[in-house]
């Protein structure tokens, strides 16, 4: 027992540590700023394909973008996906200690599991979250 709980502490925290490390490569964080630019880059590939329907599609999107998108409301949302991996994270801790309890080892193994599996969702929405603050912060910097 004490051996599989080892292996499966020492697996947890690798994978723990590993997620941030690949946050930034595999994930695109973008603030109002850096959607517009991807939809001017769309509606110019639009308009070099002659594809006016598109073109159209785009500009609407882009001008509903520019009138109702604010990083404000963006940073609560990354906030809002904190508060629910960390509710997440909160559950998976009260299930894990509820099967220790119990004794299972094949029920403390799997709650293990999905503690893990939560702690790292929640790593990569702080991590999303802080690269998402820095673009905020560096674009307000670069402003002035």
């Amino acid at each position: 027992m004490l051996r599989s709980i080892l292996k499966v502490s020492v697996f947890s925290t690798l994978f723990i540590i590993s997620v941030p490390a690949f946050a930034d490569t595999h994930y695109h964080f973008e603030t109002c700023k850096e959607k517009a630019a991807a939809l001017e880059i769309q509606v110019s590939y639009a308009q070099q394909n002659k594809d006016q329907i598109k073109v159209t599609e785009l500009q609407s999107r882009l001008n509903d973008l520019q009138t109702h998108c604010n990083n404000t409301d963006l940073q609560k949302k990354y906030q809002k996906k904190i508060n629910e991996k960390q509710q997440k994270v909160d559950q998976r801790t009260q299930e894990l200690q509820e099967a220790q309890q119990d004794g299972s080892k094949r029920k403390i193994n799997n709650k293990e599991a999905k503690l893990t599996h939560a702690k790292s969702e929640l790593n990569e929405a702080q991590q999303e979250f802080q690269v998402f603050q820095n673009k905020i912060n560096t674009s307000h910097l670069s402003s002035k």
